[in-house]
């Protein structure tokens, strides 16, 4: 008789949500007290650069608290209106997130274009270039924390997350090596000739973000890898002696999974369907998996008995 006390529900979803709240929690409040720092820096300096990186943190809160509404949004269970979960609500707000940073690389492209027509030097100052340069650092941490693999492999809000705070150390770092040509090298236009080249890898982020999550919202696939992983657990369940077909497709950051498998023929409806039970709960337990169909077949080369 198979055993069930072994299969109990996969624990790594509920895991990486929690640490991805609390990150997006972290940043959100960052971005407040960081938009606190750059507002009294353009107080003090007068830099418009500083009253522009102050309405990005402002806008970097926004996004994090909108990140992490639909994070929690895709965690609430199934209901009558949505019988397959809420996990939609993550690459939908990915994909306003990516929008968000095309729209950023095309105003710093404009900026930058302006910068060099007027050959005018950075404004920027000291208190500006310390509070800017703070953001920069913090920013590099959020995006090292957000690219593990095992946090970005099934969570698309941590993936916007990334791509919008690895934007922003690039168009920090521009601004900083623009204040040192002006105020060390004597070139004032620095910042925007390495401006230029950095506005085309923000706007391909972002573009590459935007249609990851349009194949998600459509179902795409998962990784023929991925899916192998699946059929190869399934193949070493006690009982199954073939997989013949496994098909996903992507809801939100987990996917629906349709597996076809054989077992001895010999084995009453009743035993079929224990199998079947014990598959559909090995498969919910692999991570990615937010809804399992499993399909039993009797397997080739013997009779199947009268009533089986």
């Amino acid at each position: 008789m198979l055993d069930l006390a072994g299969v109990a529900a996969a624990g790594g979803l509920p895991c990486r949500h929690f640490v991805a709240s609390r990150l997006l929690l972290a940043s959100s409040i960052i971005s407040g007290l960081l938009l606190l720092g750059l507002v009294a820096a353009y107080l003090v300096t007068g830099s418009t650069l500083a009253l522009a990186q102050a309405a990005d943190s402002f806008a970097d809160a926004l996004t994090g608290m909108g990140l992490l509404w639909a994070l929690r949004i895709s965690r609430q269970p199934p209901d009558a209106e949505h019988p397959y979960g809420h996990q939609n609500a993550q690459p939908i707000a990915a994909l306003v997130v990516a929008v968000l940073v095309c729209v950023l690389a095309v105003e710093v492209l404009i900026q930058a274009i302006e910068t060099l027509v007027a050959n005018a030097p950075p404004a920027l100052g000291w208190p500006a270039a310390a509070a800017l340069g703070s953001k920069v650092a913090i920013k590099i941490v959020f995006v090292a924390l957000a690219s593990r693999e095992a946090m970005l492999r099934q969570n698309a809000t941590l993936r916007a997350f990334r791509v919008d705070a690895a934007s922003d150390v690039v168009v920090g770092v521009a601004s900083l090596a623009g204040l040192a040509g002006a105020e060390l090298a004597g070139i004032p236009s620095l910042d925007a000739w390495l401006t230029l080249p950095l506005t085309l890898w923000i706007g391909r982020s972002g573009l590459n973000l935007a249609r990851e999550n349009v194949q998600q919202l459509m179902g795409v696939a998962p990784p023929a890898a991925w899916r192998q992983q699946l059929s190869d657990a399934v193949a070493a369940i006690p009982g199954v002696r073939g997989v013949t077909e496994v098909r996903a497709r992507s809801f939100g950051d987990s996917n629906h999974v349709w597996v076809e498998i054989q077992v001895d023929p010999t084995l009453s409806v009743g035993q079929a369907h224990d199998l079947g039970e014990v598959v559909e709960q090995r498969l919910l337990q692999h991570e990615g998996v937010a809804d399992a169909v499993v399909h039993v077949d009797a397997a080739p080369g013997a009779p199947t008995p009268a009533g089986g």
